[in-house]
């Protein structure tokens, strides 16, 4: 009889062009998978860990299926980068 994977663990809320691995410690690892979406890239998978960079501002699910075909889920939520500072740079003390 299967069983539910572990859950994956790490920092699901990352900012864009931040980098950061989540893990699942099933026995005998499994698959990553994603809907393909743009909220960040997947950089590498293994069978136990996944890495991930944020892309752009958004949620995005990340799917790990175990060898026996159970799988487990977290929303991935990258959060946008800042616009850049402008106007008047002169700061008077």
């Amino acid at each position: 009889m299967a069983t539910d994977p572990a859950p994956i663990t790490g920092n699901y809320w990352i900012c864009s062009g931040q980098t950061v691995t989540l893990y699942d410690t099933t026995a005998g690892g499994g698959s990553w998978y994603d809907d393909g979406g743009f909220g960040y890239q997947i950089n590498w998978r293994a069978p136990n860990s996944v890495s991930i960079t944020g892309f752009v501002g958004g949620t995005e699910n990340l799917y790990f299926v175990d060898t026996s075909g159970c799988g487990t889920s977290v929303i991935v939520t990258t959060i946008p980068s800042p616009p850049a500072i402008t106007g008047n740079t002169n700061v008077f003390v």
